[in-house]
């Protein structure tokens, strides 16, 4: 069921520079300035309702088999629907 209000203001993350402002405010409140200047460039996929945003970096002291940083948030109201790190494993397709 789509919010009310998304069909009143249509969506309010129009941009993928928008998305990625949205997605390093958030990665730099989890987890501090640094990190988010460890996983810059942030890369935003345009998921049709949705952006995907995922970071550069891998860090070192992350468990086996974890990636970078990646958040998705819905176009229509900026509800962050996942955030955490991507699975090393799911990159190369295991």
């Amino acid at each position: 069921m789509m919010p009310l209000f998304s069909l009143i203001l249509r969506d309010l993350l129009k941009t993928k520079e928008a998305a990625r402002d949205v997605a390093a405010a958030v990665i730099k409140n989890y987890y501090g300035a640094a990190v988010l200047r460890q996983q810059e460039p942030l890369v935003v996929t345009d998921l049709g309702k949705a952006w995907y945003v995922e970071g550069s970096h891998v860090p070192k002291d992350l468990p086996e088999g974890f990636g970078p940083l990646f958040l998705r948030m819905r176009k229509a109201d900026c509800c962050v629907e996942d955030f955490g790190n991507k699975s090393l494993d799911h990159i190369r397709g295991r």
